[in-house]
């Protein structure tokens, strides 16, 4: 092999690399309707344009990255190759798994690319495809977990998973409104803002309801609420009755604040750390958790 043919050969791999390494990041790190943008710029770089084997061989490169890409099922790997098309190996992933209760390792199972079934579609502008993967659980061996990642171009976004992405949900929030709080996560992690706010406002309610026993308006229950509270608990933490109308203004204008997510989320685990701290019995009776 050439000097120039094994220039391209590494290029061809370190572009496949790229697309294999922004399917891991995608599935590992990143959150429902979270994108990844990913650059060939250093791996395939512009070529001067004369007639050189080299510099036509990137060129037919470059244009690989914008053709339908091809990722490998191992279920049914391809029966024959085109030299320019680019066929990736998605890779195996680290997930939490339900059943272990643990990250584990996930293996492929198998992969799709869902718009193949469309025999008459074209891709307008740049190439638009959907691949369905699954993956396996190499601990328990249980039901696979399925993903939907959307290629527009050069992003590619998780637009779907099932079973839902697993919440750590802090340890202080009571169960009878963890339900909630998990929703707040996916929420927001989803671009949701709004939603979120609206859980979390709904949290203090459901708890402030459960708690008091009071029946009536929101502000009748958040006003038993924080009577119910010790003096000097009441003079050392946020108040959720302040809490709760900051986050009405916010829903009622549809802002959906991030910055006030944050605070609401942080002044909720630090009311519930410090009721803990004050031992301040939990509500037994509360809203169900199912």
């Amino acid at each position: 092999m050439s000097e120039w043919e094994s220039a391209i050969a590494r290029a061809r791999a370190g572009a496949i690399d790229r697309i294999a390494e922004a399917l891991r990041s995608l599935i590992q790190e990143k959150h429902l309707y979270q994108s990844i943008s990913i650059t060939f710029d250093d791996v395939l770089p512009d070529m001067p344009p004369d007639k050189n084997p080299f510099t036509a061989q990137m060129k037919y490169l470059r244009d690989a990255t914008r053709r339908p890409w091809s990722l490998l099922d191992p279920q049914n790997p391809p029966k024959a190759t085109n030299d320019w098309l680019l066929y990736v190996k998605p890779p195996d992933v680290k997930l939490f798994c339900a059943i272990c209760d643990r990250i584990e390792a996930f293996n492929l199972i198998s992969v799709e690319e869902f718009f193949a079934r469309e025999k008459e579609f074209s891709h307008p502008g740049e190439p638009t495809q959907a691949f369905v993967l699954s993956y396996r659980c190499q601990s328990c061996k249980s039901v696979p977990e399925v993903f939907l990642v959307r290629r527009n171009g050069f992003k590619l976004t998780n637009t779907g998973r099932s079973p839902i992405e697993h919440v750590d949900v802090p340890s202080a929030i009571p169960k009878s409104v963890r339900r909630f709080y998990g929703g707040v996560i996916v929420a927001h992690q989803s671009g949701q803002t709004l939603a979120a706010l609206f859980l979390l406002r709904t949290l203090i309610e459901q708890y402030g309801r459960a708690s008091t026993k009071v029946e009536g308006l929101a502000d009748q229950v958040l006003d038993a609420y924080m009577k119910s509270l010790p003096d000097d608990f009441k003079g050392r933490f946020p108040s959720m009755r302040d809490l709760y109308g900051t986050l009405s203004d916010d829903i009622h204008a549809a802002k959906g604040s991030a910055e006030l997510f944050e605070r609401a989320r942080r002044e909720i685990e630090e009311h519930f750390r410090a009721r803990e701290l004050f031992k301040i019995p939990d509500v037994p009776s509360a809203v169900s958790a199912s």
